[in-house]
């Protein structure tokens, strides 16, 4: 036997594996193909985006956060980042950047505490300390808190994510103009793509379908590995498959429409706005006045005239194009209470009440920016507590997810259907002549 050279069968001896072989290459595709449509075409126009998550906890608890949005590539869920004024406890913080500079020597902890402390005290936190040393360690508050992650188990908790006008920069918004010109006058080429992307997904999930059908019977015969990574995939697989093409909504891109939505008190309301997108799971709506409920307290003093400025507490932050967010001045004159909007937007009062007299009812007053309104009261009010609540609107744009909102219509009439429609009346109303003479 020696040195005769025995030929290797290579196709002989991968044949046993040549199924193991093809399922693997066919589930490495289809993972491609999958992420290749993971990250939601709605959710990720608000990238990097200053925006406002309103949100319920597993507790019932509605929770508001501000910051910008970051999408991750693969994944459904979403990750808000605070601004430095939006971290919560940022004493813990402070002392754990300070305690870390002293235990490892490096500088760069100690920047970082001192950066942080500085933007703080300009926006009027930590005024009774001096420097970071004099912000002591404290193990009984709760951790500092920087970012909220919003996993995918999560999302049936979102109510809405809102991009308000006010926190765009001047870039952000020339941007802004630029897509919805893109909307309302699409281009051959954005019209040529959105078609392809629609086959795509249409495409997407016919061939996510058949995988699944047919790797299903395989899964007996395979490793265990194997087994439970086709079994991942498949529940991927079924779980992307849905809506990703409307007609009904298709058409209505770029146009006014009428959404339904769910608020997180279990009421619905009504808004318009520009269709911008949707996906299987969100509706991004632009152009709308989000409402936004508030109130204001103050104790009058004796001195004849005060003035009261009330700031919105929405967002429990100042916005960046209106650092001062003063939207009503109230000013007390005899027996009289003068309050004035001098906000960009209109605000709807609906009542005003002083300690210990009855309530003034304002019959939802509505004041444009610039307007006053006279409340007058038959006892004098000082020393006594005084409170208003109101409603403002904030132009914004909105994303819901699609178990909260429904496009329930057009807000506007289609132009060419409007010709067809004077068309035809034109024509009756000449029919009608003609019978008549």
């Amino acid at each position: 036997m020696n040195g005769v050279n025995i030929p290797f069968d290579f196709l002989g001896f991968i044949q046993p594996f040549l199924p193991l072989i093809l399922t693997a290459f066919v589930v490495a595709l289809l993972v491609q193909i999958i992420n290749a449509f993971t990250k939601d075409r709605v959710i990720k126009l608000f990238d990097s985006n200053w925006v406002v998550l309103l949100f319920s906890s597993s507790e019932g608890q509605e929770e508001t956060f501000f910051g910008r949005l970051r999408t991750p590539a693969r994944g459904k869920g979403f990750e808000i980042f605070f601004p430095p004024e939006g971290i919560r406890n940022p004493e813990r913080l402070i002392s754990f950047l300070v305690n870390m500079h002293k235990e490892t020597g490096d500088i760069k902890y100690r920047e970082s505490a001192e950066k942080i402390f500085n933007n703080l005290k300009e926006k009027g936190k930590f005024e009774n300390y001096r420097n970071v040393d004099e912000v002591k360690e404290n193990p009984f508050l709760n951790p500092s808190q920087a970012s909220r992650k919003i996993w995918e188990n999560e999302l049936k908790n979102v109510y809405s994510l809102i991009r308000f006008k006010d926190s765009l920069d001047e870039k952000e918004i020339l941007e802004r103009k630029e897509e919805l010109n893109r909307i309302y006058h699409p281009s051959w080429l954005r019209k040529t793509k959105r078609k392809i992307y629609n086959a795509l997904s249409f495409v997407k999930n016919k061939f996510s379908q058949a995988l699944s059908s047919a790797l299903t019977p395989l899964s007996p015969y395979l490793p265990t590995d194997l087994k439970k990574t086709i079994e991942k995939y498949e529940k991927e697989a079924v779980s992307k498959i849905g809506s990703d093409y409307e007609p009904l909504l298709e058409n209505s891109i770029g146009n006014l429409v009428i959404v339904s939505v769910k608020n997180p008190k279990g009421g619905t309301e009504l808004y318009q706005g520009i269709l911008r997108e949707y996906s299987k799971d969100y509706l991004a709506i632009y152009d709308i006045y989000y409402k936004v409920s508030g109130g204001t307290s103050l104790l009058i003093e004796k001195q004849e005239e005060i003035i009261h400025q009330s700031k919105t507490q929405f967002l429990n932050t100042k916005l960046r194009r209106n650092r001062n967010n003063i939207i009503l001045e109230v000013r007390k004159d005899g027996l009289n209470l003068k309050i004035k909007n001098v906000s960009n937007e209109a605000i709807r009062l609906n009542k005003v009440e002083i300690e210990g007299t009855k309530e003034v009812p304002l019959q939802e007053k509505v004041l444009q920016p610039g307007e006053e309104i006279q409340v007058s009261f038959d006892s004098p009010m000082e020393n006594k507590k005084f409170s208003i609540s109101y409603e403002m609107v904030k132009k914004a744009d909105v994303i819901w997810p699609r178990d909260k909102a429904t496009v329930i219509g057009l807000g506007e009439p289609v132009a060419n259907l409007i010709d067809k429609l004077l068309l035809f009346r034109n024509l009756k109303n000449l029919g009608n002549r003609k019978e008549k003479i």
